[in-house]
């Protein structure tokens, strides 16, 4: 479930909300043996605390490797916050070149700019950092196409790869 853009989680007031309907949603996922992943925009202690709250294993970060370097997060740090909250991982490539002060509200720069494994993500200290809190599910590659799109998606999964 994607809070980006106009349904970023902007406030304590939505964080808030977030806990409780995701605390009404854990029952029906539980009973239907899904899991219910958010994708966000708050740091990894804040997702913690939230996903902590609502207590169940069929709630849980859809993680994304670049989106938090986007929003200025250490990867590695939020690793480490969510820990066994991950249940699902994005890779794409973020680059920090370029961009300058702040982010925007609903901005998100710097991603898929370059080739998977040419910008500024530390594949090699995430993937093991994923591993170390027990992380054992897909890493699904949402990167971006640079010329073919077929070579450009066999590239991505070689770097993946090459980094497991």
């Amino acid at each position: 479930m994607p809070f980006f853009g106009p349904a970023e989680i902007s406030d304590a007031a939505a964080v808030e909300r977030l806990g409780k309907n995701l605390r009404l949603l854990a029952p029906a996922a539980e009973a239907a043996n899904v899991t219910l992943a958010i994708e966000h925009t708050l740091r990894g202690d804040e997702a913690a605390k939230v996903l902590s709250s609502v207590a169940s294993s069929h709630i849980g970060a859809y993680w994304d490797m670049a989106n938090c370097m986007s929003l200025g997060y250490d990867p590695l740090a939020e690793i480490a916050m969510l820990r066994s909250h991950i249940v699902r991982v994005h890779a794409k490539e973020f680059t920090g070149e370029g961009i300058v002060g702040r982010r925007q509200a609903g901005s998100y720069p710097g991603l898929n700019v370059v080739p998977f494994g040419q910008g500024d993500v530390p594949l090699s200290k995430v993937l093991p950092a994923l591993q170390e809190v027990g992380y054992k599910g897909y890493i699904t590659l949402e990167t971006g196409a640079f010329g073919d799109n077929k070579e450009s998606a066999r590239a991505a999964l070689e770097v993946l790869r090459s980094n497991l």
